[in-house]
């Protein structure tokens, strides 16, 4: 069930969450990435028993979850956090990789304490999280503004204004009567009389923001400082990892995620800074050890059969053997490169040439 969830909170990365403008193509995707990734016979013949189990699964883990938030506690591992303590020497080879991973209950549960994402809305601000009360209050009774929102989400490292409640851009104040080191407000959504409205939320500060170590960092999105030390660190494991450092103009590096099973390998989105439609993503991973959201693996599809990639043309550029593909299911094309053992798998989203690719695939180191 975990390794289900994790295979679909990666294809909405893939999809859902990029900050782009949807083309027909890319919802096309959303739809065929979504159904699944198991042979289409096995699934048609368990579909009853499988959909008990997933509906009990998820009917268990409800109400865990429930329970938990209940009780105010640090629910679930933060997404990002990495397991893993470099001894600073490493090769491509996973067994020697293996040797620089420190896996120990003592690292795990320092790296969980430091990452979690908080079970309750929060707004940072002083380098403390100030967390959401039940109290309401009057437009009368704000103080003065002590700062700003700046971020929605979760991220590895936090800062003043970030939050997973108050959209970016809203003011944080002070509050009359009450320690402005000890209370906030902000602007959010009440609920009253069944209805969600505008409403100004009092917060309450909570606990102060730990930062993790940042030679743990192997995973990361949208902040561009940490994408950056992600991408470091995985090519500090794994050297065969390579990037588009040379193309820093024209594209920011906008997701890492470490694939500890494929070699290890890794997952990155390269976003055109020029067109917020245009992503270039590449899938690097050791030869035969495919990752379920590579091109290569068959994605069944009831409404739309799959068809494999049909294997164009091959050439040689930059000192990769390169294959390229065309996509039927897709409607597209893809860059398959190999080199020294691993396998650099090129596919985009929005308007691109073949040529396009080439520029791209050259700057690749």
């Amino acid at each position: 069930m975990r390794k289900d969830l994790n295979n679909l909170k990666s294809i909405l990365n893939n999809t859902i969450y990029e900050n782009t403008h949807f083309s027909e193509s890319s919802k096309n995707k959303v739809r065929k990435r979504i159904d699944g990734n198991q042979s289409v016979k096995f699934y048609y013949k368990m579909k009853p028993i499988v959909s008990f189990i997933v509906l009990f699964s998820i009917t268990a883990s409800l109400v865990t979850f429930t329970f938990n938030m209940v009780n105010n506690k640090d629910v679930v591992e933060h997404e990002n956090s990495a397991l893993i303590k470099s001894n600073g020497s490493s090769n491509s080879d996973a067994k020697d990789v293996d040797a620089n991973i420190n896996t120990s209950k003592e690292i795990k549960e320092n790296i969980v304490a430091h990452n979690a994402i908080k079970s309750y809305p929060y707004i940072i601000f002083n380098n403390y999280y100030y967390k959401k009360t039940d109290e309401e209050i009057t437009e009368d009774q704000l103080g003065e503004i002590m700062g700003e929102v700046k971020r929605i989400g979760d991220w590895n490292f936090k800062k003043d204004g970030d939050s997973n409640e108050i959209p970016p851009g809203r003011s944080i104040y002070s509050v009359k009567d009450k320690d402005k080191n000890e209370y906030i407000a902000a602007k959010g959504v009440v609920y009253k009389n069944q209805t969600n409205i505008p409403g100004y939320l009092l917060f309450k500060k909570e606990e102060p923001v730990i930062h993790p170590d940042q030679s743990l960092i192997l995973n990361a999105k949208s902040d561009p400082e940490e994408t950056e030390m992600a991408f470091k660190n995985v090519q500090r494991l794994v050297p065969n990892i390579l990037g588009l450092q040379e193309l820093e103009q024209q594209y920011t590096l906008s997701f890492v995620s470490y694939l500890e099973e494929h070699g290890p390998g890794v997952n990155l989105y390269y976003s055109d800074n020029s067109d917020t439609n245009n992503v270039i993503y590449l899938l690097e991973y050791k030869n035969g050890l495919f990752p379920h959201n590579s091109r290569m693996v068959e994605n069944p599809d009831p409404r739309n059969p799959w068809e494999p990639p049909v294997l164009s043309e091959t050439f040689e550029l930059n000192g990769f053997n390169w294959e390229y593909y065309e996509d039927k299911y897709y409607d597209d094309f893809f860059l398959l490169g190999e080199k020294n053992g691993y396998i650099y798998e090129v596919t985009f989203q929005g308007e691109f040439s073949l040529d396009d690719l080439k520029d791209i695939v050259m700057q690749l180191k």
